[in-house]
């Protein structure tokens, strides 16, 4: 058993090779592209390291990649603040231990006192939290692990911290008598609008986002605030993808307060790619993409401002964009933005639409000095 930092590319090709190696006959399982996980650990496009550092290893039995890690801390207002992720490992408890014990001690020589994870080292709405109930096929840059991890995590000492949960839509399920009478009376209310995403007005849209999710977000701390120029990069990168009439925004006196994005969910293209986006594989996704083979929705995005949260414009939002939905036969299906456990006015909302528990995921949590 070695233990190697990921320095160059020949390290990183190994780091993405674990992942072959664990779910290796996993039906359910989609390798996320390795571009995206490697846009993490790009210093020049990864805006995370303004505020932080990241470091990577990859276990080896033999020449066999048989584990990886990552680890990486930020600067918040209390303090240092750890995390890992991007964690996979065979069914062996000491390989684990061995990568946890050489990430957590990185983090102690950073000054970090606590660990979460597994998390990512940026947004927490990709590659966030470790998945244990509903190992169902996980959607675009959605963490899908093995049962097992979760004892390995916790044989280690992690605790649970927070817990997820995703709810899904079912289109035949769900209630559109409650919500059409209800949105239909927000909507006319005066001084609110609603209107959907042009791409021909991509900027102003972008900028509108960005107000709306620094907004509603980032009051929770492990949000962090996105800029203009980042916002319209995410944008770009989706253009293949986006649907109009699937982004809705809510405006209040011609100020927006209210953000939805959907896309369909492009994993079950992907899946056959394997993870590498080379020059065939795009030709692929491009024509897979055109077909009416993604038959599952998902909201990447749901905020309202706080000073507008409690009046129905989640609920609009909603509505607007299942009208557009029904408009075709191909989606059956949306999984919504994920949810803590314990906000009971959303479990009461998920609830009156229908949605189903689907899946749950689970921030654990340590202590480094009392670990080491």
């Amino acid at each position: 058993m070695a233990l190697i930092e990921v320095l160059n590319r020949k390290s990183n090709k190994l780091f993405h090779r674990v992942a072959h190696n664990v779910y290796a006959g996993d039906a359910q399982y989609i390798f996320p592209l390795e571009s995206d996980i490697d846009f993490v650990f790009n210093r020049n496009k990864n805006a995370a390291f303004k505020l932080g550092d990241a470091r990577r290893w990859v276990m080896l039995e033999g020449e066999r990649a048989v584990g990886r890690i990552a680890a990486f801390y930020s600067q918040k207002e209390e303090g240092i603040v750890g995390g890992i992720g991007f964690f996979e490992c065979v069914e062996n408890q000491e390989y684990a231990n061995n990568l946890f014990d050489t990430a957590l001690n990185w983090l102690d020589e950073k000054g970090a006192k606590i660990c979460n994870g597994p998390i990512n080292f940026g947004d927490r709405d990709k590659f966030w939290g470790l998945m244990v109930e509903g190992f169902h096929l996980p959607t675009y840059l959605e963490n899908y692990h093995k049962p097992y991890y979760q004892k390995l995590f916790e044989n280690y000492g992690f605790k649970p911290h927070r817990e997820q949960i995703t709810f899904r839509i079912d289109r035949s399920k769900f209630d559109t008598k409650r919500f059409t009478k209800v949105a239909e009376w927000i909507s006319r209310k005066p001084g609110f609008k609603f209107k959907h995403f042009e791409k021909n007005n991509a900027e102003a849209f972008v900028k509108d986002y960005v107000e709306v999710y620094n907004q509603s977000l980032t009051s929770n701390s492990e949000f962090n605030a996105i800029s203009f120029e980042e916002a319209m990069r995410l944008f770009k990168a989706m253009k293949h993808v986006l649907v109009e009439e699937f982004i809705w925004f809510a405006y209040a006196q011609d100020r927006p307060i209210g953000v939805l994005v959907v896309i369909p969910d492009i994993n079950t293209v992907l899946k056959p790619l394997k993870g590498r986006f080379n020059k065939w594989n795009r030709i692929r996704f491009h024509f897979f993409r055109r077909s009416t083979s993604i038959h599952n929705l998902k909201a990447m995005v749901i905020g309202v401002a706080p000073k507008f949260q409690g009046f129905g414009i989640d609920t609009v939002l909603v509505y607007k964009f299942y009208k557009e939905v029904v408009k075709t036969d191909q989606y059956r299906t949306a999984e919504l933005p994920r949810n803590e456990a314990k906000n009971q006015a959303i479990m009461q909302m998920m609830q009156n639409m229908n949605a189903e528990i689907f899946k749950r995921h689970v921030i654990y949590q340590i202590e480094i000095g009392k670990k080491l």
